[in-house]
This record gives C-alpha cells, sequence and structure tokens, in this order.
C-alpha cells in the first residue's frame, strides 16, 4: 500500500482516539495541526471509544469547549457510546466510511492503542501510531500528515 494518500478533496483525516481514559488537557499544538490539515482541504472526524460522562467532560458545555477547543472542529464525530460499536470491531471502520462515504484507502487515521491501528490497517485504511506518553503529539501529527502527502 503506498503511503501517499490521494490528493481529492474528498480525503478524510480521523482524528487520533480521544484516549479512553480522561484527559487533563488538549495536547498542546493541536490546534496548529488542525489550521494545516483545513488549509489543505482536507475533512476530519474524531473515532473515538469513549462514554457519555467523558464526552460532556471534553465537548458537551461552554467549559469543555474552552478546554479542548479543537474538538469542535471536526466535520464529524464518531463515538463508541453513540454508535453502539467499538475499537478495534471492523464494524466501526465500516460506519465510519458508510457515514462520510470516503472510502478505506482514503482514510488516514492516527490512534495510540497498536491494536486499533492493526485493525484500522486490515480493514483498508492507512494508519499511523501516535505515542500520547511524549511532548511530541503535535510533531508527530504534522510529521504522518507530511508523510502522506497531506500536508507540506
Amino acid at each position: 500500500m503506498s503511503s501517499e494518500l490521494p490528493t481529492s478533496p474528498n480525503r478524510l483525516f480521523v482524528a487520533q482516539s480521544l484516549l479512553d481514559a480522561w484527559v487533563a488537557a488538549e495536547y498542546p499544538g493541536v490546534a496548529a495541526v488542525l489550521d494545516a490539515i483545513e488549509a489543505s482541504g482536507v475533512r476530519t472526524a474524531v473515532l473515538s471509544n469513549t462514554n457519555a460522562a467523558h464526552w460532556a467532560l471534553i465537548a458537551e458545555s461552554e467549559a469543555a469547549r474552552a478546554a479542548y477547543p479543537s474538538v469542535s472542529r471536526h466535520h464529524h464525530l464518531f463515538l463508541s457510546h453513540r454508535l453502539g460499536l467499538t475499537k478495534p470491531d471492523p464494524a466501526i471502520f465500516a460506519a465510519v466510511e458508510a457515514a462520510t462515504g470516503i472510502d478505506a484507502a482514503r482514510v488516514l487515521y492516527f490512534d495510540d492503542v497498536l491494536p486499533y491501528i492493526e485493525a484500522a490497517r486490515a480493514h483498508g485504511w492507512h494508519a499511523e501510531q501516535i505515542d500520547h506518553l511524549v511532548d511530541s503529539t503535535a510533531p508527530q501529527l504534522l510529521a504522518h500528515l507530511r508523510r502522506h502527502g497531506v500536508i507540506t
């Protein structure tokens, strides 16, 4: 599989998982990553194994939106507790494709959990693992986006 994605504006970038655990703050530099993706004309999405309580803390109040401003910038939100599916079930990846109309080969997906990366790849997605334990989430994302030809 080529690491270069098609250049059509119909590409879909699926953002890194929001973590299955509670998060302390938005990762530094994520807004700039989204700026670069938006400038390239690529739509973005969140695919997260989450639950209603966690989601409320990061997205469903003014305080949450202030603490995690990048969450609301995505074009699509695919949340396990709303879909009734969880990663790494292949059905969750198929649900994303069905809802967006984007073919598997056009998806670039980031996650910190290796079995989810492997499942996404098995489904035909381009997938890259992000190490969230280091202070370089944004640079990791940018490096992968450049390597896949999403940004320059």
